[in-house]
C-alpha cells in the first residue's frame, strides 16, 4: 500500500484524524503509539473478531504521511505493544499468529538492551548481575542469585 498525506495540521490532529479514519464493517477497540507507529485493534462488527493493525507514521515532502498495513500480512514491525497482543484476543490466521509470536519472543531480547554492566536485571523474580560479553556484539553474560544482596557486583 502506499502512503496517504495529509494537510497541513499537528500531529496529534493527524493521528485523531486516523483513528477516527472510516474502516467499514470495523471498530477501534484501542490503540497506543510507539515512536513513529500507530498500533490498533479493531473488531469485525460480524462476528467480533479482532486484529491489529499498524500505520506508520512519517513526514514526506514537508507533509504528515502515514502507511496502513495489518497483522494478516505479517507486518516487518515487532515493536507491537503486549497489552495490544492481549486485547486482541486469538490471531485471525496463521500468519497473524507467528507474527505475534515473532514480536513477544523480540520482545523478550529486548529487555537486556540498554542495560550496562554491573546492572541487576529482575525478571519473573529470579535476580540475574550483567556483564558484557561481546563489547561490538552488546551481547551480555549473566548470573542468577537468590537476591539482588546475593550477588557482588564489584569487578
Amino acid at each position: 500500500m502506499g502512503w496517504r498525506k495529509s494537510n497541513e495540521i499537528t500531529r496529534e490532529a493527524f493521528v485523531t484524524e486516523i483513528l477516527l479514519a472510516r474502516h467499514p464493517g470495523w471498530k477501534l477497540v484501542t490503540h497506543e503509539i510507539r515512536a513513529n507507529h500507530l498500533w490498533t485493534v479493531r473488531r469485525r462488527d460480524a462476528d467480533g473478531q479482532r486484529m491489529i493493525c499498524l500505520d506508520v507514521l512519517n513526514t514526506i515532502d514537508g507533509q504528515l504521511a502515514h502507511n496502513s498495513m495489518n497483522e494478516m500480512a505479517h507486518l516487518h514491525y515487532y515493536d507491537c505493544p503486549s497489552a495490544l497482543i492481549d486485547a486482541a484476543g486469538a490471531p485471525i490466521n496463521s500468519v497473524a499468529k507467528l507474527w505475534r509470536e515473532a514480536v513477544r519472543q523480540k520482545g523478550r531480547s529486548e529487555e537486556w538492551l540498554g542495560r550496562t554492566a554491573n546492572d541487576i536485571l529482575v525478571r519473573k523474580g529470579r535476580y540475574y548481575a550483567l556483564w558484557v560479553a561481546h563489547l561490538w556484539h552488546r551481547s551480555w553474560n549473566a548470573v542468577m542469585a537468590p537476591s539482588a544482596k546475593a550477588l557482588n557486583t564489584d569487578y
